[in-house]
């Protein structure tokens, strides 16, 4: 699945994460298989992401 790319203030993404993961004791993101391509001044990441949360 390829989704759009966005971007925002990092304030506005750190408050956020914060909402998001409030209601967790703990989290752990696992990140695989990282792809880079670089056209230009533009680099673009495909990765393989697992998340567990409790």
């Amino acid at each position: 699945m390829t989704r759009p790319g966005s971007s925002s203030p990092l304030s506005a993404y750190v408050g956020v994460l914060r909402a998001r993961f409030a209601p967790f004791k703990a989290t752990h993101h696992a990140i695989t298989g990282h792809a880079v391509r670089i056209d230009g001044d533009t680099a673009r990441i495909y990765a393989h992401v697992r998340a567990a949360s409790g």
